[in-house]
């Protein structure tokens, strides 16, 4: 999932997307990743 919207937001880049729509797929992007990471640290400190 995370190449398909990493590709979609370049897609949207390529295509002259206005910015802010651009920036609110990126930050929408980082806050997943950030989550992920939080979330496996989390359980591998209960493991």
């Amino acid at each position: 999932m995370m190449m398909v919207y990493s590709a979609l937001i370049l897609v949207f880049a390529l295509m002259r997307v206005d910015l802010y729509v651009i920036l609110t797929f990126v930050a929408a992007y980082l806050l997943v990743i950030l989550s992920m990471v939080f979330c496996f640290n989390k359980y591998n400190k209960e493991i």
